[in-house]
């Protein structure tokens, strides 16, 4: 089915706000998604897979010199605050025993601006970010164990390339409608008393 960026934004951030995830990473999470349906990627699919797969946050996280390690790891906790230290410019290698979606990850890296991303799994280069430019193979879903984040620079043999409309999977657009309404209030006569719902006149 075809939709905007804004209706597949706002669908993932009310998915995740229905999945009980923070409202700030609900912002970026939904941002990237719609991001890489842009170029092409299955990632509502595979944000649906992180929502319904959420575990307690791992809390297995090593430093050393310039470098940090997380054990198993989850896109939306530990993949966004990979991201984060990053960013500082104080670390120039994170590795993940194992992440849920690398995918998820490159377009967090895509929407933030960051530069010369380069995500390796074993000795492959799955994806590179480099300001609003990114190359990502096309067959990456789902979860790789051993990936690594390195800060280096490379020139792709070419980036991928935004199309002008998203054409969303209806599945996964239904599935996560169907936890987007998490979020409802359930009707009831207080509720209505303190202006839930929509009365006859309103036309917002």
């Amino acid at each position: 089915m075809l939709c905007s960026f804004t209706e597949l934004k706002n669908l993932v951030f009310n998915s995740g706000v229905g999945s009980k995830i923070e409202i700030g990473i609900c912002e970026e999470i939904s941002e990237a998604v719609a991001k890489l349906e842009l170029y092409g990627f299955n990632a509502s699919s595979e944000i649906l897979s992180c929502f319904q797969n959420i575990a307690p946050k791992n809390n297995k996280i090593e430093f050393s010199n310039k470098l940090i390690k997380f054990g198993n790891s989850q896109v939306i906790f530990e993949g966004l605050s990979g991201i984060d230290y990053f960013r500082t410019g104080l670390y120039n290698e994170i590795l993940f025993e194992k992440l849920d979606s690398p995918l998820i990850l490159i377009g967090l890296a895509l929407i933030n601006n960051v530069q010369n991303f380069k995500v390796i799994n074993e000795s492959s280069i799955i994806g590179y970010v480099d300001n609003d430019k990114f190359f990502c193979n096309e067959d990456l879903n789902g979860s790789y164990s051993n990936i690594s984040v390195k800060k280096e620079k490379m020139l792709p043999i070419k980036f991928n390339s935004s199309k002008n409309q998203i054409n969303l999977d209806p599945n996964a657009w239904k599935q996560l409608e169907n936890i987007s309404k998490k979020i409802l209030v359930p009707e009831s006569t207080i509720s209505r008393n303190f202006g839930a719902g929509a009365g006859t006149t309103d036309n917002d």
